[in-house]
């Protein structure tokens, strides 16, 4: 499925917390206030306001007036959510999967991020895409700038941007999971089942 076009997003920046320790929704939070741009607003989602509000509460953690608390949203109405953002905001302390982030890449979503600790693909799609784009280590000052050049790209910037992170996302795909499992799976588990009959029928001869 192809992103939505750039021109028809909305200025959106979105952040996914429903563990907010773990999401790192203090330093989403605080990335955001430090960039000062109030024409985009960051939505959260994931997360009742109140939770999350208690939460940054015991941080020290003011959100700025250009937060919107979307909460536990619908898989549809969060992936049109996703769709219309120009931006993803990544900030999780660590992740195993981090299907949201790729889910913005799918959706056509600049994808900033940190140095998340855990085997999180779309780390890797994120600096193969652009480096300057994910933070150096887990910091809100690093993040923010991060976030600051993300905005800052032209349309024609966002546009190739998209086209690669399409390439790129091929892998991921139903048609391409399906590709790669016959190509290379498979052949591994019928070989397996190969070995294991033939040391069975080994094993009857011998007794």
């Amino acid at each position: 499925e192809a992103p939505t076009p750039t021109p028809d997003r909305r200025r959106v920046v979105l952040t996914y917390a429903n563990d907010p320790e773990k999401k790192g929704l203090d330093i989403a939070i605080q990335a955001y206030s430090l960039l000062a741009d109030p024409s985009y607003e960051l939505h959260v989602t994931g997360i009742d306001a109140p939770d999350a509000r208690a939460f940054l509460s015991r941080r020290g953690v003011t959100p700025p007036p250009g937060v919107r608390w979307r909460g536990v949203m619908s898989p549809e109405d969060y992936r049109d959510l996703s769709r219309a953002a120009v931006a993803y905001l990544g900030a999780s302390r660590r992740d195993e999967f981090a299907t949201t982030q790729l889910e913005a890449l799918v959706d056509g979503a600049l994808l900033v991020t940190v140095p998340s600790r855990g085997p999180m693909a779309p780390l890797d799609l994120a600096t193969s895409l652009d480096r300057t784009l994910v933070a150096s280590r887990i910091d809100a000052a690093d993040l923010a700038q991060c976030l600051g050049r993300a905005l800052a790209m032209t349309e024609a910037e966002r546009i190739d941007y998209q086209r690669r992170a399409t390439e790129l996302l091929r892998p991921f795909s139903t048609s391409g999971f399906s590709k790669s499992l016959t190509a290379h799976v498979l052949p591994l588990l019928l070989g397996a089942r190969s070995h294991s009959l033939s040391t069975v029928v080994v094993g009857e001869d011998r007794e």
